[in-house]
């Protein structure tokens, strides 16, 4: 995509997702609502994640087996940190959103789900030649998703309280 298309596109997402999150607080929001936004959320995870990787250009399909590889990128690359906080955050709220949704039932049905995500992501990213399939990257999405579910029980515990 050209730089003007993927602009045109992020602020129609932005638009989009701030329509639906004020239907949200207002108690307007539908069903449609509740798919629309959990579909934006994965569109934006599934452009983002396999774009072609700056750092790698296109690769040979690397595979990177060790789940603890970021540590070792940060010691030998200091700006990895920024690609384990951003591999942290991007999945803390999709618990959340697949909760709201109420796509799944249970919360193993949505663990599944996730993982499957996840690891579908990391294989594109190996066929597609965007970047390593990389365990670490699943290793920290788990952290990101886990954060999210503690995060949604800790709001539903206040939201108790409130009440």
């Amino acid at each position: 995509m050209e730089s003007v298309d993927k602009n045109i596109l992020a602020l129609v997402i932005f638009i989009f997702s701030i329509y639906i999150l004020l239907r949200i607080i207002f108690n307007l929001d539908t069903k449609i609502d509740r798919y629309s936004l959990i579909f934006i959320y994965l569109l934006v995870l599934i452009l983002g994640l396999l774009r072609p990787d700056e750092e790698y250009g296109h690769t040979n399909s690397n595979i990177a087996f060790n789940p603890f590889g970021f540590i070792s990128d940060i010691i030998n690359n200091e700006s990895s940190i920024l690609i384990l906080f951003i591999n942290l955050i991007i999945f803390i709220p999709m618990y959340i959103l697949l909760n709201y949704a109420n796509i799944f039932k249970g919360f193993l049905l949505k663990v599944v789900f996730f993982e499957l995500f996840a690891v579908i992501i990391e294989v594109f990213q190996l066929y597609l030649n965007v970047g390593v399939c990389d365990l670490s990257d699943i290793f920290l999405y788990n952290i990101g998703f886990f954060i999210g579910y503690i995060l949604f029980l800790l709001f539903l515990k206040v939201l108790k309280r409130s009440r």
